[in-house]
């Protein structure tokens, strides 16, 4: 029996097929799940009222501001 269609393509079987679709389905929810804990986790407010997001903004900004301080600090690079 010759699997391969007029196009030279495989042809597969329906409960072959339908497995596959159900398993793109999962990793979708597996996905939205990872996401929604995700977003949960960054607009959690400690117990300071702060909440994550603007925590990781302002490292984030204070991190920037350390690092274009010392490129500008020198002009050129001095060999030893």
């Amino acid at each position: 029996m010759d699997n391969n269609n007029t196009n030279g393509q495989v042809r597969r079987p329906v409960f072959v097929l339908k497995k596959i679709q159900s398993q793109r389905g999962q990793a979708m929810v597996e996905y939205s799940i990872v996401i929604i804990f995700c977003v949960m986790l960054l607009v959690y407010k400690g117990s300071d009222n702060k909440m994550v997001i603007v925590e990781l903004a302002n490292a984030l900004k204070n991190f920037y501001n350390a690092f274009a301080f010392a490129l500008s600090y020198s002009s050129t690079i001095m060999p030893l």
